[in-house]
């Protein structure tokens, strides 16, 4: 039994925890990180230092810390190119 499945089926029969508990979510996943370079709360360095450790592909936009508030578009535009990358990866 793996580290994930020990800690979640622990209590149960053998019969009962046959079924796997994959780690998938161990698995890198493709992010997007926008920062806000005028943010006042969270300082675009730690921004960038968090899109940097997730593996982020970042875009930086000058706004604050509502980006989506101050920069709708510039929102927008960072989802549709998330989605369609990642539209383009699960196709292949």
């Amino acid at each position: 039994m793996g580290r994930i499945a020990a800690v979640f089926k622990a209590d149960e029969s053998e019969s009962e925890s046959r079924y796997s508990i994959s780690e998938w979510w161990l698995e890198p996943k493709p992010s997007w990180y926008l920062v806000a370079i005028e943010d006042k709360m969270i300082p675009p360095p730690a921004q960038r230092f968090m899109a940097e450790r997730a593996g982020s592909t970042v875009v930086e936009v000058a706004g604050s810390h509502a980006i989506y508030v101050s920069q709708p578009d510039a929102v927008a535009k960072l989802i549709k190119t998330a989605a369609e990358g990642v539209t383009e990866k699960a196709g292949s």
